[in-house]
């Protein structure tokens, strides 16, 4: 036990340092161009990721360190931005988990409290991705996921399905043409055609899916497989 919280504080403490450090300065406070915190945040949040699996104690403090850093990364006026779109990606996370978890139900996107605070990381994290020219990566389709499902949940189905297929796109460079996560972006499209009503080519989307599954295998189909077989139940068609 005592090892455990050894661990726990070698991880957290940092970042809760520098966190409260931050609150009784006086976040609105512009960070200066040789304030290299953003980028102990960045390793310290790598760290996190990679440690060990997280309790939902611990998310709370993730949660309130989210709103803590997000003002610094707002006014950074730094030089090199490249750590940016991670610690924004980082946030958005966190606030879009409160808002499935807020007062211990899923809370939807519209009623949350934190859905503009989520919105802006992505929209923020997005375009300095680009100016970097790291786009393919995981910190930038994290980004266009999240902010993706925000604009479904909104109604704003245009703009969720224009971002799904750069999801698929990209997916498409970083991966296996017959690999687990282009097969995701695939359903996720899937998703987006039957929220937008038009089954048909839901249905055609989920196939290619299918197709993928059939050549790979991977123990995170499951629940995928499970969804598409219920849709096809649901709307009468015929499991390929």
């Amino acid at each position: 036990m005592a090892i455990i919280m050894r661990h726990f504080l070698k991880i957290f403490l940092p970042l809760f340092l520098l966190a409260s450090c931050g609150q009784n300065n006086q976040l609105s406070i512009p960070i200066k161009s040789n304030d290299d915190s953003v980028f102990v945040l960045s390793k310290e949040i790598e760290a996190i990721k990679h440690s060990y699996t997280l309790r939902e104690r611990d998310y709370a403090l993730l949660y309130d360190l989210a709103e803590r850093i997000k003002p610094y990364c707002d006014n950074f006026q730094g030089p090199d931005k490249s750590k940016l779109p991670e610690i924004y990606n980082f946030c958005a996370e966190m606030f879009r988990r409160r808002c499935y978890l807020e007062n211990g139900r899923s809370c939807p996107i519209k009623q949350c409290k934190y859905r503009d605070d989520l919105i802006d990381c992505c929209l923020r994290a997005i375009p300095l991705s680009k100016e970097t020219g790291d786009t393919l990566c995981l910190n930038y389709t994290n980004s266009l996921e999240f902010l993706a499902a925000a604009y479904e949940q909104l109604g704003k189905i245009d703009d969720a399905m224009k971002l799904r297929f750069e999801i698929l796109a990209k997916y498409q460079k970083m991966y296996a043409d017959w690999s687990d996560m282009p097969a995701f972006a695939l359903y996720d499209i899937g998703k987006t055609y039957e929220l937008a009503g038009d089954i048909k080519t839901a249905n055609e989307y989920f196939n290619k899916v299918l197709s993928i599954q059939k050549r790979v295998e991977s123990k995170f189909f499951t629940e995928t497989i499970d969804s598409i077989r219920a849709f096809k139940r649901k709307n009468k068609l015929q499991l390929k």
